[in-house]
């Protein structure tokens, strides 16, 4: 079965089964607004904007890096939004190696649940308090972390596909539910 695809079961049973890629993560990777980083700096609403448009047109997106170490690569983003509340995103783990199974394993397992940015700062202000308003980020790579510089740039869900290969397997599902 493939796990990309929608499955759909006799229609006399009145429903259908979607499987989801195993592997998905989704979180927010920057907040923008609110308390200071470990930095002491705050994001703007709209500092990612300049460099999600380079990356859209050249075709590709920021690293997916296990805690910022270039050549420990997990996963590739595939979606990233600015919302109001901060940079949304959304991406796959490479489970087939190495560093990709173990980070999945690792946010899967609550160990790190952080997500963190890494880039140059082109724009920014000083505040008040001494720390910066970052208003323009080249964006680079986006980290899983277990410490994360900003407390609310969190994993918000780890998917992992259920593969179901026999009929029995159904049944115990449908009975387990």
């Amino acid at each position: 079965m493939t796990l990309t695809e929608n499955i759909r079961l006799s229609p006399a049973w009145g429903f259908e089964f979607k499987a989801t890629p195993k592997g998905e993560i989704e979180g927010l990777a920057s907040p923008f607004g609110g308390i200071s980083d470990s930095y002491g700096d705050v994001i703007a609403e709209g500092a990612f904007t300049k460099s999600l448009e380079f990356h859209a047109a050249e075709g590709n997106a920021p690293a997916m890096l296990w805690s910022h170490d270039g050549s420990q690569p997990i996963g590739r983003w595939e979606t990233l939004v600015e919302r109001p509340d901060g940079l949304h995103v959304k991406g796959a783990f490479a489970l087939k190696t190495a560093a990709g199974a173990q980070a999945y394993e690792h946010a899967r397992a609550g160990s790190a649940t952080g997500l963190s940015i890494g880039g140059y700062f082109k724009e920014w202000r000083e505040n008040s308090d001494g720390g910066r308003l970052i208003t323009q980020v080249d964006l680079i790579e986006i980290s899983l972390v277990a410490c994360p510089a900003a407390p609310r740039a969190r994993v918000q869900s780890v998917k992992s596909a259920l593969t179901l290969n026999t009929r029995s397997e159904f049944a115990a599902l449908l009975r387990a539910t």
